[in-house]
């Protein structure tokens, strides 16, 4: 049954027929998700309701929510695994802590664990050249071996230059947004969905493109009815202690 409901297929939309896309992969597996998108794309809304789907549909998951910018997830700001603005490299260590456990336990992970990073370029923009790339560094080693461990990496930035990854961890991102008028810029696109650089074209706010192995879909974000009911789901799930201790 499909369940992590995400955002429209715009094609659908056109001719009245709105259909959902679902990213239930999420379900067997952890996931690399990065959305791209110029400040006023809608890529912030679009992640936060994917934040909202997993934090209802998987299994008690556990959200480390990074914030630099301390703005727009200000309202999990009571939460244990908040870290916004100055401890936005504390929240990265603790997870990346959770994930080596993890790795050298080499026992089922059956607690669902995701890192979401908003706006991370700024971070690491923010550091002293040692330890952004010391940062840069944990990054990699995230996206690069993860996966097997039940643990999901989902990033929102407004342009994915390599020189914000280590060892080419950009090209692990399974799932990619392209939000609003990023097609402008196309050596942003060419950054993160080369492959489909000639057929990208701008797009009005709350409206872009998915990526994924099976190919490229036009998608449209939609606003939840019930923001503060999506608030609680995601508060839950950024509040919630890992299950028998960080190796689970």
């Amino acid at each position: 049954m499909r369940k992590i409901k995400v955002c429209l297929d715009e094609v659908t939309c056109q001719i009245k027929l709105p259909r959902w896309i679902a990213l239930d992969s999420f379900i067997s597996e952890g996931q690399r998700v990065i959305f791209c998108g110029p400040s006023g794309s809608g890529k912030t809304v679009l992640a936060t309701t994917l934040l909202g789907k997993l934090s209802l549909h998987l299994e008690k998951p556990l959200i480390y929510l990074v914030d630099p910018k301390g703005i727009d997830f200000r309202f999990c700001e009571s939460c244990k695994n908040y870290y916004p603005v100055d401890n936005a490299v504390q929240g990265i260590e603790a997870f990346f802590r959770l994930f080596e456990a993890r790795l050298r336990n080499q026992s089922p992970c059956t607690q669902p664990a995701i890192l979401f990073t908003d706006e991370i370029s700024s971070l690491i923009l923010s550091l002293p050249k040692k330890e952004a790339e010391e940062l840069k560094n944990k990054m990699a080693r995230l996206l690069n071996l993860s996966r097997a461990l039940n643990i999901s990496i989902i990033t929102a930035m407004q342009r994915p230059s390599a020189e914000l990854f280590a060892n080419g961890a950009r090209d692990n991102y399974n799932i990619r947004f392209l939000m609003g008028n990023m097609a402008n810029n196309k050596e942003s696109v060419a950054m993160i969905a080369n492959e489909y650089k000639d057929i990208i074209e701008p797009c009005p706010t709350g409206i872009g493109y998915l990526i994924t192995d099976n190919g490229i879909k036009k998608i449209r974000s939609v606003m939840p009815r019930d923001t503060e009911k999506l608030h609680d789901v995601i508060r839950e799930a950024v509040n919630r202690e890992p299950q028998g201790g960080a190796e689970q």
